[in-house]
């Protein structure tokens, strides 16, 4: 995209809401003092920027028109960058450099984690006219791209059909001509995601089941086995007075328990797996109601596989069990 490519877009956009540029990102060393980062990411963005990605801030704020308008060095920085150089006190107000340039930072963006073993935390955002003027490459011709906004969510494919036209006018592109740029929409990026973390998600969903019916044949196999090295012992409760129900429970109760210690040993195996991939792909929670889900489940197929087992020993005659070596 070009400046020039914009403001046309901008001039004659009917449908499109919001728009703002950015420019294509660079990576660099950053500095204060001894503390050093190195290869983080750096761009240079139009304060409506703010507005269209709905940044998150958790400490400052974002950029003004003013700021941008001046070219002023000022930068809006990740957690990672605000951790590394200002860990003892807030990042507001400081002042780091890049190239020797000093920026102060006027915000710090809610922590997202990494994504696929990308950190998304170590950036660095700077007003685009500050970014142009001091580190280059932003020309007439080349150099950035844009964001943008539908007037309303009905109008959203009209308002990306009205961007491709007006690039294409301004490219002067004929209508057998393919495009020679490229957009990309929620709808783009959630086919590809869904396209490379559909078939992980059907593993993902297909491991636990097979896991849970192997899990319920183990537990009727065990209860099984108590209920036959057990048979004297039902024989003398029956004998004291105990009824079928009582002795139905009682088994139920310890396979829902069995199944229920297990849930919870794989709920904690799952956390710590949950900390070794939110350190290196991406960022993963376990929501408290799943935790009790998951150990109500496993306490439930602890129930059903000790059904037969339980109804094996409620079953059992008191005499026959007496007799039982």
């Amino acid at each position: 995209m070009t400046f020039d490519e914009l403001e046309f877009i901008k001039e004659r956009a009917q449908l499109i809401d919001k728009i703002g540029a950015k420019a294509l990102p660079n990576t660099s060393e950053i500095k204060r003092g001894a503390e050093v980062m190195e290869d983080v990411t750096v761009d240079g963005v139009e304060p409506i920027i703010g507005e269209i990605s709905n940044v998150d801030v958790a400490e400052g704020r974002f950029f003004t028109d003013a700021e941008n308008a001046n070219a002023q060095r000022v930068a809006f920085i990740g957690t990672d960058v605000a951790t590394k150089l200002f860990p003892f006190g807030s990042a507001v107000g400081e002042e780091f450099t890049i190239r020797g340039i000093p920026y102060r930072v006027i915000g710090v963006r809610t922590a997202k984690g990494t994504v696929f073993g990308q950190p998304q935390d170590a950036f660095v955002q700077l007003p685009i006219k500050t970014y142009g003027s001091n580190f280059g490459g932003l020309t007439r011709s080349r150099g950035l791209y844009f964001e943008a906004t539908a007037k309303s969510a009905k109008l959203f494919n009209d308002a990306v059909e009205e961007a491709r036209s007006l690039i294409r006018i301004k490219r002067k592109l004929t209508g057998g001509e393919k495009d020679n740029f490229g957009i990309l929409t929620p709808d783009a990026i959630a086919g590809l995601r869904d396209s490379i973390l559909g078939p992980i998600f059907t593993i993902i969903l297909a491991v636990p089941g097979i896991a849970l019916l192997v899990g319920a044949i183990v537990i009727m196999n065990i209860m099984l086995v108590a209920v036959t090295e057990r048979t004297r012992e039902i024989g003398i409760r029956k004998a004291l007075g105990a009824r079928q129900a009582d002795i139905l429970k009682q088994f139920l109760l310890e396979a829902a328990t069995l199944s229920a210690i297990g849930g919870i040993s794989g709920l904690i195996l799952a956390k710590l797996l949950g900390f070794i991939i939110s350190a290196y792909l991406i960022q993963t929670v376990i929501p408290w109601y799943a935790a009790v889900i998951a150990i109500g489940v496993s306490a439930l197929v602890g129930v059903l596989a000790g059904l037969y087992p339980a109804w094996k020993a409620a079953k059992l005659d008191p005499i026959e069990a007496l007799r039982a070596e």
